[in-house]
């Protein structure tokens, strides 16, 4: 279970709130990035529902319709070339019967391959949608008042829907089963990080808990294993980080990177003596920052899918690294493949066996009523379609390793709040030792000569 500690009015009156929004007093407060706001609604929530089986939170496939306004370089072209030449992952033939279910449309309108796009054309294309298991772990309510949700996300779980996943992200959790709506994301954690995550529930908590990011004021901790045994000192890396792909999400040690820096404390050492349980504080927000510190300093997190891999170790380009990573963590995010396909649709029905739905055929509002006729948990959905490439598929359900990552943010802490989670169970000590709290890092030690810093560690570190 999650805890809270010396909550102080974690967002203020709402005089201080404004007053934060405001930069009363500073007169240098830069104005608020524009933040993404993910709006739910009612069609969103109840499209599809959740089923539980072997430790995972599966999701009904369900009918969802993407829909884009043309880019302009489409301009001029007919519909097949697009497809051909940007939508690869579906074949001409697919793309023929999609057309024909009226699943494809343009401005609205039933349309053919043939259709020549124009200047602010909007096209629309409506698939049977299957998502990515997520681990069923509870999500635990850390705090909540009338300003601020704080939970402790599970593994596995995406904050907002991407990708492969939707139903089966924070948000849409949080609203669909808790009854949380119109919440402010003010952090991120990726997938596999487990931990604190932040929600506020006004426009005004969400600026004043945005100022304080933005000044770095917010401090995090974290607890990480790593590979090998860490020293007995604590280590700053400062070293600056560089987005490598922002394609696949990957980052490294650049001398034109942003600045980074990253306070590392060793914990214990793991009763296998070969791993470490370390205490992390980012003093900046970089993408990965942590995991690729560690990386740098030869600590990489042990199960760390991206940057606990061997092409790190070798005289590998950058595009060579990005093509290595971005084949290795596709494979280990996306359900392992059988060899082969059937021509039997996948159990999707939560059963444990097979459904036995048969082919949904006609057009996309036919099916959805269809769906709906035999089906009332949730509208548009259902189990098997005739067209669909992931119903011909049989997937294995991922291993409980594949769902996890060694990372957790243990505590996030302002200037009148605090919020801490207990220690997952990968990082605790044992039960006959001594102590197994996490020592604090005192705040004066680090101006003192003691304290070593990367240029004076390398050598030690890597050899």
């Amino acid at each position: 279970m999650g805890r809270k500690r010396k909550k102080k009015q974690p967002c203020g009156d709402s005089s201080s709130v404004t007053g934060a929004v405001k930069g009363e007093g500073s007169g240098t407060s830069n104005p608020p990035k524009k933040r993404i706001r993910y709006a739910l609604v009612e069609q969103d929530i109840n499209d599809s529902g959740y089923f539980f089986e072997k430790g995972l939170r599966k999701v009904h496939p369900y009918y969802f319709k993407f829909q884009t306004h043309c880019k302009g370089r489409w301009v001029g072209k007919m519909l097949r070339d697009v497809y051909e030449k940007e939508f690869r992952t579906a074949s001409p033939e697919y793309w023929a019967a999609a057309l024909q279910l009226g699943r494809v449309t343009l401005n609205g309108e039933p349309t053919s391959l043939d259709a020549v796009i124009t200047h602010n054309d909007v096209l629309a294309h409506t698939v049977h949608r299957h998502e990515h298991p997520v681990s069923d772990a509870k999500i635990d309510i850390v705090f909540d008042d009338n300003d601020v949700l704080v939970v402790n996300k599970p593994s596995s779980l995406p904050i907002h829907p991407s990708g492969r996943f939707r139903h089966n992200s924070l948000t849409h959790i949080l609203y669909k089963e808790y009854g949380y709506k119109n919440l402010h994301t003010i952090h991120r954690l990726d997938r596999l990080t487990s931990g604190i995550v932040i929600f506020a529930k006004t426009l005004l908590v969400s600026q004043k808990l945005d100022k304080l990011v933005r000044e770095r004021s917010l401090h995090k901790e974290y607890v990480c294993r790593v590979d090998g045994i860490f020293p007995s000192k604590p280590i700053v890396c400062t070293e600056p980080i560089k987005v490598m792909s922002h394609k696949v999400g990957l980052c490294h040690v650049h001398p034109d990177g942003k600045e980074s820096e990253t306070i590392i404390e060793l914990l214990h050492t793991h009763t296998d003596g070969q791993t470490s349980i370390l205490k992390c504080l980012p003093r900046t927000g970089r993408m990965h920052q942590i995991r690729v510190h560690l990386l740098h300093l030869g600590y990489p997190i042990l199960n760390d899918p991206l940057y606990n891999q061997s092409i790190w170790k070798q005289n590998a380009s950058d595009e060579e690294i990005v093509k290595n990573l971005q084949d290795t963590y596709q494979h280990s995010v996306q359900r392992s493949d059988q060899q082969g396909t059937t021509e039997q649709p996948a159990d999707c029905s939560g059963n444990g066996v097979k459904s036995e739905r048969g082919d949904v055929e006609g057009s996309a509002d036919t099916k959805q009523e269809k769906s709906n006729s035999t089906d009332s948990t949730a509208s548009g959905r259902a189990d098997y379609d005739s067209i669909c490439l992931d119903c011909k598929k049989i997937y294995k359900d991922p291993e409980p390793d594949e769902l996890i990552m060694y990372l957790h943010a243990l505590k996030y802490k302002g200037p009148d709040f605090e919020y801490e989670t207990s220690m997952p169970t990968w990082a605790q000590a044992k039960v006959e030792d001594e102590d197994v709290s996490i020592p604090k890092i005192k705040e004066e030690l680090f101006s003192e000569p003691p304290l070593l810093m990367k240029s004076e560690i390398k050598s030690e570190l890597l050899d």
